[in-house]
């Protein structure tokens, strides 16, 4: 297999790593957190989006994990953005108190309480060895955190290419029949 590499592809790649590099810097000292769930996702994302721009062939899959795993990544960016705020307003002649705003919000809270109840239970006596701050820390986080975006991104390109194979003709978009011919 002959490697084949072009100027323009060169370019394109270095402009890529140029721009996540910037949103990186800016991400990380705005929420650090929010950096290291989004990272994973965001590049496999470019990657997708590389591979559609690149190669013409059944992109059914790649444009529901594409479609999918945008949704995932801007629900968890939504929900660690806005995760709570102080409340004084709501509730007239009471002390202000810690409220969830969103339900993605909530959604993505629970799931990281889960998540580190049962890390808890498997890492046991090593978790006083791993630094949360450290890098294996900063990794089992962003592992954490970009498996669900990464699995709702899967079952998107699932969803698609099974509907790609089906044929949407009964929605007014032409399909393709079983049988690889035009419906």
């Amino acid at each position: 297999m002959k490697l084949r590499f072009s100027i323009a592809a060169g370019m394109v790649v270095v402009l890529i790593v140029a721009a996540n590099l910037t949103v990186a810097t800016a991400l990380f000292a705005h929420n650090a957190e929010i950096f290291v769930g989004m990272a994973p996702t965001l590049i496999a994302l470019q990657a997708v989006a590389f591979r559609l721009l690149r190669r013409r062939s059944n992109p059914a899959f790649w444009l529901g994990f594409l479609a999918f795993g945008s949704l995932a990544m801007a629900s968890f960016a939504w929900g660690m953005t806005l995760p709570r705020e102080l409340v004084a307003v709501a509730y007239p002649g009471q002390s202000p108190r810690l409220v969830n705003v969103s339900k993605a919000s909530s959604l993505w809270l629970s799931y990281g309480s889960s998540a580190g109840d049962v890390l808890e239970r498997w890492l046991g006596s090593s978790r006083q060895l791993v630094d949360p701050e450290g890098p294996a820390g900063v990794l089992v986080r962003s592992l954490v955190w970009s498996a669900p975006q990464l699995l709702f991104a899967l079952a998107g390109g699932l969803c698609a290419m099974g509907l790609a194979r089906l044929g949407v003709s009964r929605l007014g978009m032409p399909g393709r029949s079983p049988h690889g011919a035009a419906a």
